[in-house]
């Protein structure tokens, strides 16, 4: 174990320990001073680590991170520890807690992914706007971030704090989050996305020309291919992908044997 690390460390790296423990769960705050492995465990103590938060007064509790930029906050959320998540939130800033890690992702990007409600709430009750939409590395918000799970309720829980605009945000591919539910096949995300966004957005194209109606169909998801094609226009239905197909020609290639070559659109994910 990390126990033979030297005990003549400095007293300015008092703040190590934060995120060791948030992610490590250990009982033993000696071990946690001193052990850096990141080894999984059962639960944190939640006292002990409270208490080790008072004893490092001044200090910042997220100022230490791992080599992937990752902290206390990140680690809490990982562990859906929601009583270590509400410590570090009520001490933490509201600039602090939109910190990225090395992906971009703030700890609300991996809170909505792991559909974890109850630490969104907490998150987001003291997070700005601008925070809550904030890109990461591959320019998807926590909204995208969400669609990756079939959690209808944390889905109009973001869209309450969101402009309609916002759900049109694009990452650096140019796919939506209306892109990422109907690939995945969510039709009641879909639904909700579809009514919030405006009418305009619903045939937004990405990168290669695709509409949130091609990736339906590309993931083979007909029943979110019906419920778009009900409320798109009919300049939508006909806007063409880079290769010069509409939606419904996708459907028709794989319908006469198109067999496995059918291309993908890979879907939203924070892991």
């Amino acid at each position: 174990m990390g126990t033979s690390a030297s005990s003549s460390r400095s007293s300015s790296n008092v703040g190590v320990p934060t995120w060791t423990c948030c992610w490590e769960g250990r009982r033993s705050i000696a071990r946690k001073i001193f052990d850096e492995s990141y080894k999984d465990a059962k639960s944190c103590d939640v006292n002990k680590v409270k208490n080790w938060l008072t004893l490092i007064g001044g200090y910042d509790p997220i100022r230490y991170k791992n080599k992937n930029n990752r902290n206390s906050l990140h680690f809490a959320v990982f562990n859906g520890n929601k009583q270590l998540v509400k410590i570090l939130v009520d001490a933490l800033s509201q600039e602090k807690l939109a910190v990225c890690d090395k992906s971009g992702r703030t700890a609300l990007h991996y809170a909505t992914f792991y559909g974890d409600m109850s630490i969104v709430e907490m998150l987001t009750k003291k997070m700005s706007k601008r925070a809550i939409v904030k890109k990461d590395a591959k320019g998807r918000t926590a909204l995208c971030c969400a669609c990756a799970k079939n959690n209808v309720v944390l889905i109009k829980h973001l869209l309450t704090l969101m402009e309609p605009k916002d759900l049109t945000l694009c990452d650096r591919d140019g796919r939506t989050p209306l892109h990422f539910a109907s690939a995945r096949g969510f039709l009641s995300i879909v639904r909700v996305l579809s009514e919030k966004m405006p009418q305009k957005d619903l045939g937004k194209q990405d990168w290669k020309g695709r509409t949130p109606l091609h990736s339906a169909y590309l993931h083979g998801n007909r029943k979110v291919a019906k419920y778009l094609i009900s409320k798109m226009t009919s300049l939508q239905l006909d806007l063409k992908d880079t290769e010069g197909h509409v939606a419904q020609d996708v459907l028709s290639n794989d319908d006469d044997g198109g067999g496995g070559t059918r291309p993908t659109i890979p879907v939203a994910s924070c892991e």
